[in-house]
């Protein structure tokens, strides 16, 4: 299967890459800089420029694809998350882009969209399981970019298509930013996840 990848060179992206690659599928990615091309093309990838707000370009992109993954953010920095400024352009690819990566996968036939969330979205279940069945607390204003972006995926299943989403939670490894950020926070004694202690 052909699949069109945003966010290929992100935090999890060369993991899904060398994923999909090793299940024998065709990946086309985004890459927004030569060092990121260049990074795609020795993972087996077919990078593609493309601007995820242009409409047009995003068709020309996901012609052919059969599935698109849509894994593209942009979480601003921990000295920029308290702004609404700083979430901006990471709203935008949530909400915007996706639309357009929608028109794009019905107009071209692709069967298969998914969506990257977060699971942040989730009430306080106290001991409670909580799992996909359970619905999102929208009370949360900084989270009501995240949660229309999830509700864009309704259009894709109207249309026949198989639309998913993933509600992932803090990444870490050796090269996530989280990590660093987490353990300045514990040097300050302060957490990164909000809430009660």
């Amino acid at each position: 299967m052909k699949v069109f990848l945003t966010g290929g060179t992100g935090a999890i992206g060369p993991a899904t890459v060398r994923g999909l690659r090793e299940k024998g599928h065709e990946v086309r990615a985004v890459a927004r800089t030569n060092e990121k091309a260049a990074q795609l093309r020795a993972q087996g990838a077919e990078p593609v420029t493309v601007d995820l707000f242009d409409g047009d370009a995003v068709k020309a992109a996901v012609d052919g694809c059969a599935a698109v993954l849509h894994l593209a953010t942009n979480v601003p920095p921990l000295r920029r998350m308290a702004s609404k400024k700083g979430w901006a352009t990471h709203n935008r690819l949530r909400t915007e882009a996706t639309e357009r990566l929608i028109d794009a996968a019905l107009t071209t036939g692709a069967t298969t969209f998914v969506k990257e969330s977060v699971s942040f979205v989730y009430p306080d279940g106290g001991d409670d399981w909580i799992d996909e069945s359970t619905p999102p607390d929208e009370s949360i204003e900084m989270l009501q970019p995240t949660l229309e972006g999830e509700r864009i995926i309704d259009r894709f299943t109207a249309g026949g298509g198989r639309g998913i989403v993933l509600r992932f939670g803090s990444f870490y490894g050796p090269t996530a930013r989280q990590v660093d950020e987490s353990l300045r926070l514990a040097r300050w004694r302060m957490s990164m996840i909000g809430g009660k202690p």
